[in-house]
């Protein structure tokens, strides 16, 4: 049989054309992102986005904000409110201050690195790039080998030096800490949260140096 109704009733009860297998109707869709801009203006204007310049830890400290303001939502209307989570509101504001470039640091293992051969790399490609996407502090020549080398030569004076410095000083709290997450395989989202983007990038080297 063919059930036949009208437009507005369709909306209020069925879902979406496009998405037939969803148990909500298109209005009620509709309604819960309503709620969710609404929460979203009223939670960035009593918590708004430190800035693009802000630290790490000034980031966490939003972030933690807009969590704590959307768990006491949850409590008020016992479970019900359509709000959206913090880290999706933090998520969505990233991603609009986001810059159109970003540089990216990539970790890698001396002992892979070494195993890198020129037969693996684009040559050409390498050698038109190394010097916008390498290390900006590299003037060598430009190829592979010569790159590979260099960066052996800055790591092995890196940990030499370290070594050298204060050997008979006992290590900090915050060493000891930054050496305790090295040692662990994985990183919970607590031991993330709890370092600040210099903390962490001594924790990435020091489990390259682990392997």
């Amino acid at each position: 049989s063919v059930i036949l109704m009208s437009r507005e009733m369709a909306y209020g009860r069925c879902p979406p054309e496009d998405k037939p297998w969803l148990l909500s109707s298109e209005k009620m869709l509709d309604e819960n992102a309503e709620e969710e801009e609404s929460h979203t203006k009223e939670w960035l204007k009593e918590q708004p986005y430190p800035g693009t310049l802000s630290t790490f830890d000034a980031k966490v400290r939003w972030l933690r904000s807009l969590h704590r303001l959307y768990e006491e939502e949850l409590e008020e209307s016992f479970y019900s409110s359509s709000a959206p989570e913090g880290h999706i509101v933090a998520a969505e504001v990233l991603l609009d201050k986001a810059p159109d470039t970003v540089w990216l640091e990539v970790y890698v293992a001396s002992s892979q690195l070494k195993d890198l051969t020129t037969d693996t790399v684009d040559a050409e490609k390498f050698a038109s790039n190394v010097h916008t996407h390498g290390r900006t502090d590299y003037t060598g020549a430009r190829n592979w080998d010569a790159y590979k080398t260099w960066l052996i030569e800055q790591h092995d004076k890196t940990q030499q030096e370290q070594k050298q410095r204060q050997p008979n000083t006992p290590p900090s709290p915050t060493t000891k800490r930054i050496e305790e997450l090295a040692k662990k395989e994985d990183l919970t989202d607590e031991d993330i949260i709890n370092v600040n983007l210099d903390e962490m990038n001594e924790v990435n080297r020091l489990k390259e140096e682990i392997k």
